[in-house]
């Protein structure tokens, strides 16, 4: 019994680990249809990403953690269109540290994406307290949720 020779085969290219990409998540401050005299007014909030967060949030909540690479990119305008924002201060805590990373004015902030880097990793409270114009009445208005960023 002869066998026949078997042919030599090629080599396989190596594949190239693919690179996971990176969201841009879009954070959307719910302002309320009504204010209330003289209370400071807790804001709802809604995220979303791109790509899409499979399965969508509930409001109120954030993803699991962000990832370094990841943007957050704060808005409310299309939202809420009857909504000034006459001031607003951001104020960012690591829950375990209590370090404070930035105390800023950030009215011109909104609607540009802000880069998580490593400075990032752990837990951190993101504090936006400040004063809003809705259909005339003027209010204050406050938010304060955590999140998480890793690697």
């Amino acid at each position: 019994m002869t066998t026949k020779p078997t042919k030599p085969t090629k080599p396989t290219k190596p594949t190239k680990p693919t690179k996971p990409k990176n969201t841009q998540y879009t954070f959307t401050l719910l302002f309320p249809d009504a204010i209330k005299a003289s209370q400071v007014t807790k804001v709802d909030f809604q995220v979303t990403g791109t790509p899409a967060i499979k399965p969508p949030l509930p409001q109120n909540q954030m993803p699991a953690i962000f990832s370094v690479g990841d943007t957050l990119t704060f808005t409310y305008q299309k939202a809420n269109p009857d909504v000034t924002i006459k001031s607003s201060l951001l104020t960012q805590y690591n829950v375990k540290t209590s370090e404070k990373e930035t105390d800023e004015d950030f009215r011109c902030q909104f609607d540009k994406p802000i880069t998580i880097t490593d400075e990032f990793i752990g837990s951190w409270i993101f504090h936006l307290l400040g004063l809003y114009k809705y259909k005339g009445k003027r209010a204050a208005y406050y938010l304060d949720p955590e999140f998480t960023g890793g690697p």
